[in-house]
């Protein structure tokens, strides 16, 4: 399973964290700017990567040489970042942040910044359309086919505009939509995305009877994929291990870092350690690292330290935080085991 890491950084903050490993992020057209930027380290990369020189670096507006220590231009003094994996940026559009704002995405200026950098993203998401208004009723049943059938226009049209691109067009088959809208994808698509199911106030119970339901789709009598399908927003681990997913995105990585928290394997089970030294959980026993008891403690440690941190940085550095929840979730990542999908059975640990 990929897993892209979601969510708008400053540009020295993403450069910290493609040092520790990331690789893969799902940037926004809507943070046009952040977007930017990640489109800049990727065409460094690929210059770096394409002969490396100095003249091809240059040409790159903003420019900064990803190079290591060894580097002779390193040891002139240029500015450096470090190559550690080839980018893979996922292009999404923004629509449900341009839904909560009351704005409105144009889809051909969209296309046209997606044609503008078909060279560095790998997939682009089709422009949704979402039902009903912030803050309303939830939409009738009629409001949420229009949006379907729009978001389908759209996926025709971007399929059009987007014919010989190198990148993955990417459409999304939405919580609450007829399932003929999700056979007709899987007609069209090997690889598919599953949306809605970051919605504010949906729980993880009525996630699961969604998910559940449509999987029978989505996988043969073995429980597995018979299509590739990406989830949006898939931030519970619950979620990540209990379906096939080819890929999925997720803030849980950030929101765990601005709570000043780490996510810490022990044993088969995942712990959302809070380190802040600000935090109030630092009064309830068990829920910060100082209240834990003196063996999970040590264990925590251990695992801190493995990885080159210590827990006295974690209490006060948002930066070392969120390097080692990228760190958690590249190396979950790289253990990942694919499992089918059967909803009865016990679902596998994080890590073997």
């Amino acid at each position: 399973m990929r897993i892209y890491f979601a969510g708008s950084l400053s540009r020295a903050w993403t450069r910290c964290l493609y040092e520790v490993g990331m690789r893969r992020r799902l940037t926004s057209y809507v943070d046009r700017a952040g977007t930017l930027s990640e489109v800049e380290h990727v065409r460094i990369y690929l210059a770096s990567v394409q002969g490396g020189s100095a003249a091809a670096v240059a040409a790159i507006p903003g420019h900064r040489r990803l190079l290591s220590r060894e580097d002779s231009a390193f040891k002139k003094g240029l500015k450096v970042e470090r190559v550690v994996a080839a980018p893979d940026l996922f292009l999404d559009s923004g629509a449900f942040t341009a839904w909560t704002k009351g704005t409105k995405i144009d889809l051909d200026a969209y296309a046209d910044f997606a044609l503008a950098h078909r060279d560095v993203f790998t997939v682009v998401a089709n422009l949704d359309v979402i039902p009903g208004a912030p803050g309303a009723a939830a939409p009738t049943s009629a409001a949420v086919e229009r949006a379907a059938a729009q978001g389908w226009e759209h996926y025709e049209h971007l399929r059009r505009r987007f014919a010989g691109c190198p990148f993955t067009l990417l459409h999304a088959y939405h919580y609450g939509e007829d399932p003929r809208w999700l056979k007709k994808l899987m007609d069209q698509a090997e690889y598919l995305a599953v949306g809605g199911i970051a919605t504010p106030g949906l729980t993880t119970g009525a996630k699961r009877v969604f998910l559940d339901g449509i999987m029978p789709l989505l996988t043969d009598d073995a429980g597995r994929p018979v299509r590739r399908f990406h989830g949006f927003g898939v931030t519970g681990l619950s979620l990540m291990r209990r379906y096939p997913w080819y890929s999925v995105d997720s803030t849980s990585w950030l929101v765990s870092t601005r709570f000043g928290s780490v996510h810490v394997p022990l044993g088969e089970r995942v712990h959302v350690v809070t380190f802040s030294s600000g935090s109030p959980k630092m009064e309830e026993a068990g829920a910060h690292f100082t209240t834990y008891a003196p063996a999970e403690q040590a264990a925590i440690r251990a695992y801190v330290e493995g990885k080159g941190y210590a827990v006295e940085q974690l209490a006060s550095d948002y930066v070392k935080r969120s390097e080692l929840n990228v760190i958690f979730f590249v190396d979950l990542e790289a253990a990942w085991v694919d499992q089918p999908w059967h909803p009865e059975t016990a679902q596998p640990s994080f890590f073997g």
